[in-house]
């Protein structure tokens, strides 16, 4: 009895060219529009990826942080602690050290970096106004005393708060988090040269060195510069035996796993269906049990979806020339995704037994699919989200289904992705377990 449902809904979903169209040939056509178009950008390497226009709003006074170092050098402490040649020594490293120039000479028009990044110095207006238009990926902001607090933290044992703003372009968050991690490295190196500062100074205090340390200063903090902002250099490292994923493989997979999730839907639809049309009273009246209905409802989506990865998989190889991994690992790790894809498709169906009605497919087709696909990198790499929001794509079965083709695609074999496959079988379970809760309740 159970095969003659199984055979029944497989001709339902074979007949229903909507849901064909929708399972196969959209995410063929996205994965070549997606690939193309932003594809590389988001994976492949530098040569692909355009500068990002860069303003820098620059609210600091030179001049006037350089007089408010004078005077503090001029106070009892300095003075104290500093001779008059030291402090002489002091005051022409201030006239050497610039910060701001350091930060465009040294890191911003470094050769490596300008391929990344275009930047020029504007007022805070001209800049949000350029923001707001797009035509700067991003505005860096060095407040007012920038100079004073970095150099009163490198040669003094205090310590100021300084921070430098970066606002980021919405629409361009993959080029905005490069800027954002170049200027971080400037911002780390400034940081460490203070963290060794300190670490000098209390070593030399418990040695009873205090008095000599200070004098010794403006030296330390001239070497840590001299190392710390040295050439930038830009490498691109692959883990050893790893493949390197393309924007193409990756588009691939991300769009069949989403793609599979209107299978589950378009499942649950058939059974509402079936309801309308009296054939789900006529099964039961037949003694056609539930479980029956649902295990041959499981197993038709179960049989639909591992073809529809499968054919997914050879157009992608054929027309893309892709690389889905080791064979045997893949088909394997196939059947795992498609129970969790059948195991949905009990649970929506549930939902419209106990609603009688379709809302719970679309609520789920129009709403959940897109919420799913954001958080499990279906659209763009999880990396650029929020930490808790990419944390919930694990714990999605396409979020969680496109972790381990990824693996498999950077030449991983099976008994690595234990983790991808404990989550898939707990996921699984749960929505099969949800799923029989509801249909239990619908019989109520």
């Amino acid at each position: 009895m159970i095969w003659a449902i199984i055979v029944k809904d497989l001709k339902l979903m074979l007949r229903d060219r909507k849901a064909l169209i929708i399972t196969l040939l959209m995410p063929a056509v996205l994965t070549a529009i997606l690939g193309l178009s932003i594809g590389k950008m988001l994976i492949g390497g530098s040569d692909v990826i355009s500068p990002a226009e860069v303003a820098i709003v620059n609210l600091d006074d030179r001049a006037f942080d350089v007089q408010r170092i004078r005077e503090f050098l001029d106070g009892s402490v300095m003075k104290q602690a500093l001779g008059e040649a030291d402090r002489e020594r002091v005051l022409r490293f201030l006239e050497e050290m610039d910060l701001e120039q350091i930060l465009y000479r040294d890191v911003l028009e470094n050769d490596e970096v300008k391929k990344f990044i275009q930047y020029r110095v504007t007022d805070r207006q001209a800049a949000e106004e350029g923001l707001r238009q797009g035509k700067f990926t991003a505005v860096v902001v060095l407040p007012p005393g920038f100079l004073y607090d970095v150099f009163i933290n490198f040669i003094s044992p205090f310590r100021n708060q300084v921070t430098l703003e970066v606002i980021k372009h919405p629409d361009q968050a993959f080029k905005g988090e490069i800027v954002e991690g170049i200027l971080r490295g400037f911002t780390d190196t400034v940081s460490a040269g203070i963290i060794a500062k300190n670490t000098f100074l209390e070593t030399a205090i418990e040695n009873n060195l205090g008095t000599r340390a200070y004098r010794e200063l403006e030296g330390v903090t001239r070497r840590v510069m001299d190392i710390g902002l040295q050439d930038v250099q830009v490498r691109y490292l692959d883990v050893t035996g790893m493949r390197k994923i393309s924007g193409f493989e990756y588009y691939a997979a991300a769009m069949a796993t989403m793609f599979i999730l209107f299978t589950a839907g378009y499942g649950a639809r058939y059974l509402i269906g079936e309801r309308r049309m009296y054939t789900y009273e006529r099964m039961l009246l037949g003694n056609v049990r539930r479980s029956s209905i649902l295990a041959g409802r499981f197993a038709a989506t179960f049989l639909f979806s591992y073809a529809q990865i499968l054919i997914l998989v050879a157009f992608s190889s054929l027309v893309f020339k892709i690389w889905w991994g080791h064979l045997p690992d893949l088909l394997l790790y196939n059947l795992l995704v498609a129970a969790a894809v059948a195991a949905l498709t009990v649970l929506v169906s549930g939902i419209n037994l106990l609603a009688n009605d379709e809302r719970a497919s679309n609520i789920f087709e129009s709403l959940v699919v897109n919420f799913m696909a954001i958080v499990g990198g279906s659209f763009f790499p999880t990396k650029i989200l929020p930490p808790s929001i990419a944390s919930l794509g694990t714990f999605t079965p396409n979020g969680n289904a496109l972790n381990g083709y990824l693996k498999l695609m950077q030449g991983y074999r099976l008994p690595d992705l234990s983790g991808n496959i404990v989550t898939m079988v707990l996921i699984a379970c749960v929505l099969l377990s949800g799923g029989i809760a509801v249909v239990q309740a619908a019989k109520e």
